[in-house]
């Protein structure tokens, strides 16, 4: 992993130095004072950046328990529905649904009209006659709530008999 604090030593190290470079350059009027004017510049925004990225945490978040799900629809919104394994427990869907939603929210999905973000488990179920048929295994909904803008998520797990 990269740390970004060496980087931004590093870079600061350089952007110091192309600033003296630039310096020198336009006192002494060389041809390629404002190449060197614009790489201090680069290499000055290169330092804020690294420098900005030592506070932004670059952590996955793993839940126990989850098991492999493929993304099946997106709608880019608020709705998802995921493929999972038809012999997972009760325990490892849950799990699965609570991965899915840490890896695939994101604030930009609620909109003003809707403030809920839905994934929905499913598999597919070849025990009913030939054809292949999609069920519904589970779903999360993870609701804001606009006054105090914390998250309620709400976990439906279906059974046979509600299907």
């Amino acid at each position: 992993m990269i740390e970004f604090s060496l980087l931004t030593k590093i870079t600061l190290s350089f952007t110091i130095l192309f600033l003296i470079l630039s310096i020198i350059s336009i006192i002494k009027g060389w041809k390629n004072r404002f190449q060197f004017i614009g790489v201090t510049s680069f290499s000055a925004l290169l330092t804020i950046s690294f420098f900005v990225f030592t506070f932004v945490p670059f952590t996955h978040k793993l839940i126990p328990g989850a098991e492999k799900y493929k993304v099946v629809f997106d709608d880019g919104a608020n709705q998802i529905v995921i493929a999972v394994s038809s012999k997972l427990n009760q325990d490892q869907l849950v799990a699965t649904l609570e991965q899915a939603a840490s890896d695939l929210f994101s604030p930009g999905r609620l909109s003003r009209n809707n403030n809920s973000f839905i994934i929905k488990a499913r598999a597919l179920s070849d025990s009913i006659g030939t054809t292949n048929n999609s069920l519904y295994l589970g779903e999360l909904d993870k609701i804001l709530d606009s006054n105090t803008n914390d998250f309620e998520t709400k976990i439906k797990i279906f059974n046979d008999s509600t299907l």
